[in-house]
């Protein structure tokens, strides 16, 4: 079955093929490793130190990115319930306040509310990719309020409490016309040219893998690799 994995493509395996497989991974595959790590946790103290740092730290707030990227509801609150204790421990009062009420009001969402978060609707997608979702705050950070915030914005104004309500009252009409202005050039190519991020050209791309390069070699050439317990051992 694993030889077929290896020569086969995803999209020739039958229903069969992949009940197998899942039993051949919950049965050998994942008791072996358990084995390993439940070694190299006893054995080496870096190893146990990186170990808890991927599932307790990463894995979390990787679950919690994925799940609102793709989007997937089902995903989210259990994510949210996972990432609660890291806020504790980090001392994120706010978050973690926050976040536990949230995790208790996702127990009495309304059946209509919880078949749209089902369909993706706590997300938006402004590339139109796959994997590309984004959190609806930020969607005004990039869209009404970088408009607002940038040259010719608001930012900076006056700290004075009588300006500062006008510009709140006036706010929403500056919104609409910023909304409006960009609508009536989105088929330019001046606003085509200008979606597209700054920094996303060949020589940025060639720039980036360079560095993240020169930061492997460091790593290889200086730093021991946690999970080779025979380096390890005290």
């Amino acid at each position: 079955m694993l030889k077929r994995l290896q020569t086969e493509s995803c999209s020739t395996l039958t229903e069969h093929d992949i009940t197998e497989m899942c039993s051949i991974l919950s049965n050998h595959i994942v008791p072996l490793m358990e084995e390993f790590r439940n070694y190299c946790r006893n054995t080496s103290p870096t190893f146990k130190l990186w170990y808890d740092y991927l599932t307790q730290l990463s894995t979390p707030l990787k679950l919690f990115i994925s799940s609102t990227r793709s989007p997937n509801w089902t995903v989210q609150p259990f994510a949210k319930l996972q990432l609660t204790p890291l806020l504790f421990a980090a001392n994120r009062n706010i978050y973690a306040k926050y976040m536990t009420v949230q995790v208790i009001q996702l127990n009495r969402i309304p059946a209509e509310v919880e078949e749209g978060l089902a369909d993706g609707m706590y997300t938006a997608n402004l590339s139109g990719g796959k994997f590309s979702n984004v959190w609806m705050d930020y969607t005004l950070e990039v869209t009404q309020n970088k408009k607002l915030k940038g040259n010719g914005g608001v930012i900076g104004m006056t700290l004075k409490e009588s300006a500062l309500a006008r510009w709140f009252l006036s706010r929403p009409i500056v919104s609409k016309y910023s909304a409006v202005f960009h609508q009536s050039i989105a088929s330019t190519k001046y606003e085509q040219h200008n979606h597209k991020h700054h920094s996303d050209t060949a020589s940025k791309r060639q720039q980036y893998d360079m560095s993240v390069t020169k930061l492997v070699n460091m790593f290889e050439a200086n730093v021991i690799d946690p999970f080779d317990v025979g380096k390890n051992v005290t």
